[in-house]
């Protein structure tokens, strides 16, 4: 889906999105304010451009349009009566476990070359340490937070999507909350094994990172302390000892954390609000843990390079690179909750095709409205929506939206009172009589 804006502020038309392809031409046409709606209109007809239905997205009003014209004809048309500027792709957002997977990655590399270069030989601990966590920054950097599927949100969309519709069609016909429309759809073939072990990696990718890391943490503690039962615990490195342990209590902690679960009916525990801290409160703890280790190996330990003995500065600045990696991580997400948008469709086609024929292009513009201002947090164009429900329903349901007889423009509300707002859908069509297009001002 392309979207242009209108390079004209006074222009009535804000902008257009065009569906892209021969057999869906679709077109999606803002205008800049109610009053406007009159002139986007007239020129809509002057571009050869139907009206299948009208509605509001986010307060805007937009008509949704089919005609002769493919997408490029009609921006040349367009851009002959009104300047357009297709819309940038938003800059690609910085992926925190990216970054903390990169600066672990330039650390462990130092630690490696550290655990070689000691002046008390090799030491295995810091070695291990140091492969165990590389093996860890490569699955953050692959697979970043974990990913499940959004069961609650799903199914409080689908409520919507079914009250919306409560007032054109009998409750019975419409598909239940907890039907899965989409497998209707398609016959998938079975998992295989690798598949199946690629989703649950996908889904617990930090928790098996955060195990990886426990090995080595416990491996480089473990060489700085040991215990017996006739000696206890002999700690013969204090501060790598206490660096250590700090750095495995904030895994532990990063271990019980929870993703956070917004849509769940289910109110949070006093336990859950704190295990949905916990991840964060965990980078913090490892950070504190990575700075004891900096300050080890500036002001304690050792290395010989060429004959010559310094300072562990390896050690030092990874454990500082470290303490940059771990405030990376505490802005970071544990895991993203994600809904099934072929369910969503699914179902939102299943329960269209039940309504009253004259008023699915209404019902279908209003029901993608409501879709795309519930999904403010995702980059989603109102038309990809509306075109999605559109294919559904030719293609599973045999109805072709711009084929059927509308006979007005419905007052369907899908989010209830707030859309009252907007004004009477009724002015629609008594505002046409308002001050003719002037082609030189669109």
């Amino acid at each position: 889906m392309k979207k242009y804006i209108s390079s004209d502020s006074a222009s009535p038309l804000a902008a257009v999105e065009l569906a892209p392809g021969p057999d869906t031409n679709l077109s999606f046409f803002y205008a800049r304010g109610e009053t406007d709606k009159p002139a986007v209109r007239k020129a809509l007809a002057h571009l050869g451009q139907t009206v299948i239905a009208e509605s509001h997205v986010r307060g805007q009003p937009v008509f949704i349009t089919r005609g002769a014209k493919d997408r490029q004809a009609l921006v040349d048309a367009l851009a002959q009566i009104n300047p357009l500027t297709e819309e940038a792709e938003p800059p690609p957002k910085v992926d925190p476990w990216m970054v903390r997977g990169l600066l672990g990655m330039a650390g462990q590399l130092l630690v490696a070359v550290s655990s070689v270069r000691g002046n008390k030989g090799f030491d295995q601990g810091a070695a291990f340490f140091a492969g165990s966590n590389i093996a860890a920054n490569l699955m953050n950097m692959a697979y970043g937070p974990g990913k499940s599927k959004d069961v609650h949100r799903l199914n409080q969309i689908k409520n919507q999507v079914n009250e919306g519709l409560l007032s054109e069609g009998p409750l019975d016909e419409l598909p239940a909350v907890d039907d899965t429309r989409s497998a209707l759809r398609h016959d998938e073939p079975p998992r295989g094994l690798m598949q199946k072990a690629n989703d649950f990696v996908h889904r617990f990718a930090p928790q098996i990172s955060i195990g990886l890391r426990i090995f080595g943490a416990a491996k480089l503690t473990g060489n700085a302390g040991k215990y017996t039962r006739e000696a206890g615990l002999q700690v013969k490195d204090p501060l790598t000892f206490s660096a250590g342990s700090a750095i495995l209590l904030g895994k532990f902690m990063a271990l019980g954390a929870k993703t956070e679960d917004p849509y769940n009916p289910k109110p949070n525990t006093a336990l859950d609000d704190l295990r949905e801290k916990l991840f964060k409160w965990g980078a913090y703890t490892e950070g504190a843990g990575y700075a004891m280790l900096a300050y080890n190996g500036f002001a304690q330990r050792q290395i010989t390079m060429n004959g010559k003995t310094y300072p562990d500065f390896l050690r030092g600045t990874a454990g500082l690179i470290f303490v940059s990696a771990y405030v990376a991580q505490s802005l970071a997400k544990l895991g993203i909750k994600q809904v099934d948008m072929d369910e969503v469709v699914a179902h939102t086609a299943d329960a269209l095709a039940q309504m009253p024929p004259d008023k699915i292009p209404q019902l279908t513009a209003d029901t993608a409205a409501m879709l795309t201002e519930h999904f403010q947090d995702r980059t989603l164009h109102y038309g990809d929506i509306y075109t999605r429900l559109s294919a559904d329903l030719q293609r599973y349901h045999a109805i072709a939206i711009d084929a059927l007889p509308s006979s007005s423009f419905s007052a369907f509300r899908p989010f209830g009172p707030e859309k009252e707002a907007r004004g009477p859908h009724t002015v629609r069509l008594q505002r046409e009589e308002m001050a003719p297009l002037t082609l030189k001002t669109f």
